[in-house]
């Protein structure tokens, strides 16, 4: 900026940010002519003022962005503690369903058979019947059980069938709740299922199944409902375990 009191040939630039002014001799010179060496020094003070205060509020500045970084680093690991924490308790909370829905089923359950199952049973081409009395409603059950190869892999066959008594010789199907058959392998053998169940639900039943007449010629033989359970191993497994090795099974009313 020039002044009118500038002598001609001679431009005056006021700094007025620092309060300083100094006199060029003209547009292109790099020479600056101050009024006294006490306004050089003055300038120069001002400027060396001026530029540390630019540079303290660069450092805060830098400062400030380091503290935010850290911040925001300090954050986001909270935030994946917090997220892990979340998937923690969402697994707990589910193991708790699972153990809450077995003591359910436990609470509910009337064990009412438990029996054995020999390898040879298990593989005989006509496996014997294992019979059980239910108590509540004075039927008694015959159970009989068979692995057999499918085009899916091994599986568990399950017979059920009702023998007569003397008060009911038509046999309808008796239980409102289903019917579920555990089978337990051989202890040790972890490799095998730990158990494989098949369930029963007389709800899902057509109607002429859940009245079993006897057959014709087959005295004291009624019609058997079979339902069926993956095993989980083949028929080469099972042979292949030592000799007198079991299945434990048992019989429960839902």
């Amino acid at each position: 900026m020039t002044s009118a009191q500038t002598p001609a040939g001679e431009y005056r630039c006021d700094f007025y940010e620092i309060g300083c002014e100094f006199v060029t001799s003209s547009r292109q010179s790099e020479s600056r002519h101050y009024k006294s060496s006490e306004d050089r020094h003055e300038h120069l003070r001002l400027i060396k003022e001026r530029l540390r205060s630019l540079q303290d509020r660069v450092a805060h500045l830098e400062q400030k962005c380091e503290q935010n970084q850290q911040e925001i680093d300090q954050n986001q690991l909270e935030i994946r503690l917090q997220r892990q924490e979340i998937d923690q308790n969402q697994l707990e909370i589910e193991e708790l369903k699972q153990r809450l829905r077995h003591l359910e089923e436990t609470h509910n359950e009337r064990v009412i058979s438990v029996w054995e199952l020999s390898t040879p049973d298990l593989v005989a081409e006509d496996p014997g019947w294992h019979s059980c009395r239910t108590q509540e409603f004075g039927y008694g059950l015959d159970i009989q059980a068979r692995l057999l190869e499918s085009p899916t892999g091994a599986e568990f066959r399950f017979r059920l069938r009702l023998r007569p008594t003397p008060h009911d010789r038509t046999l309808r199907w008796p239980f409102r709740s289903a019917v579920r058959v555990d089978v337990f392998p051989p202890d040790g053998r972890w490799q095998l299922p730990e158990r494989i169940s098949a369930t029963l639900l007389p709800d899902r039943l057509p109607t002429d199944q859940l009245r079993m007449l006897g057959r014709p010629g087959t005295a004291g033989d009624r019609e058997s409902i079979e339902f069926v359970a993956p095993a989980g191993i083949g028929l080469d497994q099972l042979r292949d375990l030592p000799d007198g090795s079991s299945f434990a099974t048992r019989a429960v009313l839902l």
